[in-house]
């Protein structure tokens, strides 16, 4: 999934806020951050030679760390500006399913912070979901049912296409909640050095920083998060 144009402008938009508020943040790197990307075996992208990319491993399930692993697929634009590199800016542009890959792909840079983008696990680099794409064009062909019997050709066309993911997909298919997605971020931060995240999330990459921040409170130096929603509130 590529950034529409509008997203594209809300990026841009957001870069110039994003420059003020981290130029007034008093910053002291840690000595780790000196080793850009440590961990990490950066390679031109195959599409993009100007672009870096990289995958890493992370657990298939944190609680059971020898049940396996995936791979969560990155991309790094170098900061842009000719003063002294600040760090890491990770972003992703939410969905859910949207590729954090592909928005660094599409130009989006930073003058004094190198741009990470990460596709959540089972997005398009990392180990993906796999569906049947008749169910899912089944799925999406009722996509607002009009009457009762609608709403349960619907229902019934979901569980076909849930059955068939998770039949396919594997184990990954019932490890990807977002406070898993939130333990992958923190792997992306530790193999990048950083001693502090700087984070941005747009739409439900809102709530990946809300729950990272609940996680690791400790570990944030800046966080831009433009959807945010109040959890506590149980109804529409």
């Amino acid at each position: 999934m590529r950034p529409t144009h509008h997203l594209a402008k809300r990026l841009a938009a957001t870069l110039a806020v994003l420059a003020a508020t981290f130029a007034a943040t008093a910053f002291t790197a840690p000595a780790a951050a000196a080793e850009t990307g440590r961990g990490i075996d950066w390679q031109p992208c195959p599409d993009r030679p100007d672009i870096d990319c990289a995958t890493i491993e992370a657990p298939l399930d944190y609680d059971h760390p020898r049940r396996g692993t995936i791979e969560i697929g990155l991309a790094r634009a170098e900061a842009t500006g000719p003063g002294e590199r600040i760090g890491s800016l990770l972003v992703d542009p939410g969905g859910p399913g949207g590729s954090g890959v592909d928005t660094v792909k599409d130009g989006f840079t930073h003058p004094a912070f190198d741009v990470i983008g990460f596709d959540p696990r089972g997005v398009n680099t990392s180990t993906p979901v796999k569906c049947d794409p008749a169910l899912v064009q089944a799925a999406n062909a009722i996509a607002h049912p009009a009457d009762q019997a609608e709403f349960e050709t619907r229902l019934e066309a979901n569980a076909a296409l849930t059955d068939d993911c998770r039949t396919r997909t594997g184990p990954l298919f019932d490890h990807m909640d977002t406070r898993t997605t939130v333990e992958d971020m923190e792997r992306i931060r530790r193999a990048l050095g950083e001693g502090d995240l700087n984070y941005l999330g747009y739409s439900y990459g809102t709530l990946m920083g809300q729950q990272y921040a609940e996680r690791y409170p400790h570990r944030i130096r800046a966080m831009v998060l433009d959807g945010n929603l109040d959890h506590a509130v149980d109804t529409a």
